[in-house]
């Protein structure tokens, strides 16, 4: 699908800058040409595990649980990317 596979840091300055582009790459991906695009299989795959899971969990359990899972996941991966992009592979709060 032409899409990067990891968090590419912004090359621009300022911190607003480089937090909107961290919160950004959680939803969008930065193509080739520079323009962003909606990450469709990021996001899509992130709301199939979650439903995934609810199919093979016992128990009372609703779409709207999913619905929090897959969202979590997007909010995650927003989290990983302000960390790439303010320390970059040194990561502080696992440092021994």
């Amino acid at each position: 699908m032409d899409r990067p596979t990891t968090y590419p840091r912004c090359e621009c300055s300022g911190r607003g800058r480089r937090l909107r582009q961290a919160l950004l790459g959680a939803v969008t991906d930065l193509r080739q040409d520079g323009r962003r695009t909606l990450a469709v299989p990021r996001i899509a795959g992130g709301y199939a595990g979650a439903f995934a899971q609810l199919a093979w969990h016992p128990g009372n359990v609703d779409a709207g649980d999913a619905l929090k899972s897959g969202t979590a996941v997007i909010v995650s991966a927003a989290i990983q990317n302000v960390v790439r992009e303010f320390f970059g592979a040194r990561i502080p709060i696992f440092a021994h």
